[in-house]
């Protein structure tokens, strides 16, 4: 299943970079593959060793000129953000994870349903063509109808051990999902990931009496990997419903904590004379990237947006692919 795609040059030739969801002894994994002129024509080929290691930092070793002319850009799209959310909201958009509302709206501070945090989820983790399979399946929850839009996601979920609903298999897919039941998911999805946490202590909050039993571990767990964080004031809010921004956060901290959150990763070298094209470094590596200068969103390392001549030669930057192209970048710590 095509992710997405992108032109890069590596010795005078083009190669198409492609993001692609594989399947293996039954796990859907997102790997890198290369293909030699146009698409299809050789055929494609995993990466080498070397590859893998350089993308081990999400980043494609290529060699471009080193002489590259570089260029100072004005403050295009620098501001303050829209929502304490604004880059997570970005990025969940670009990954798919989370789509708006007909009216163009993504209501960040909208509650989430069940549903809509296993569809989340289950988007998060390249999980789409199980949802859609079993979505033509009758539903093991007996208060989903045959016709519900996130059948197949509540399916999958369930299938994965993330999602458990109610005793008697009702799945009550329209409740909000309370911040202690998203948790508990966010937990089973790591573990469902096999990415460990550790056994370091986290925050202890200052409701943690308020905290239901079955979810204390959770909580403990992703408060330690720093997954989830309390309130201003210290206080996690067990029993408050989930927004929309606070589910795209954790699902982009789970991409974080199992290093899958950015398509590359390297130190800003600067822009093409032109502005078409971004170059990186990484391990001694040049890396070109093809860019719509117009269209990049841009964030500092507090979320807020920036522009890209805020980036400062040799900053380390997380970059995100839209339709082929650098989408978003951000300056990592």
């Amino acid at each position: 299943e095509l992710l997405d795609a992108a032109v890069v040059e590596i010795n005078g030739q083009d190669y198409y970079l492609r993001r692609l969801n594989s399947q293996s002894r039954g796990k859907t994994s997102t790997e890198r593959f290369f293909y030699a002129g146009q698409p299809g024509v050789l055929g494609m080929r995993r990466p080498t060793q070397r590859a893998r290691e350089l993308w081990s930092l999400a980043v494609v070793g290529f060699f471009v000129a080193l002489a590259v002319s570089l260029t100072v850009l004005p403050a295009i799209g620098a501001s303050a953000p829209a929502h304490w959310a604004d880059q997570a909201l970005s990025e969940a958009v670009i990954r798919g994870i989370l789509q708006g509302y007909p009216d163009g709206s993504l209501q960040p501070d909208r509650p989430v349903s069940r549903a809509e945090l296993c569809t989340m989820i289950i988007r998060m983790l390249g999980e789409e063509e199980a949802a859609k399979t079993g979505r033509r399946l009758l539903s093991s929850f007996r208060d989903v109808d045959v016709n519900h839009w996130a059948k197949g996601y509540l399916e999958v979920a369930r299938e994965k051990g993330i999602f458990k609903g109610d005793s008697g298999d009702m799945a009550a897919p329209e409740r909000n999902v309370t911040r202690a039941e998203a948790a508990a998911m966010i937990d089973r999805c790591i573990s469902a990931l096999g990415v460990p946490m550790g056994t370091q202590s986290g925050t202890e909050f200052v409701d943690a009496r308020d905290i239901p039993s079955w979810a204390r571990e959770s909580i403990t767990r992703l408060a330690g990997a720093g997954v989830v964080v309390g309130d201003i004031d210290g206080r996690f809010y067990p029993g408050r419903s989930l927004t929309r921004a606070e589910a795209a956060t954790l699902t982009l901290r789970v991409l974080g904590l199992a290093g899958r959150r950015w398509d590359m990763v390297g130190l800003f070298r600067g822009m093409s004379t032109d502005n078409t094209r971004m170059y990186l470094e990484a391990q001694g590596q040049a890396v070109s990237l093809p860019v719509n200068i117009t269209e990049l969103e841009v964030y500092g390392r507090d979320g807020s947006r920036a522009a890209v001549s805020w980036i400062g030669q040799g900053s380390k930057i997380g970059v995100l692919l839209k339709d082929g192209k650098a989408g978003l970048a951000v300056l990592l710590p």
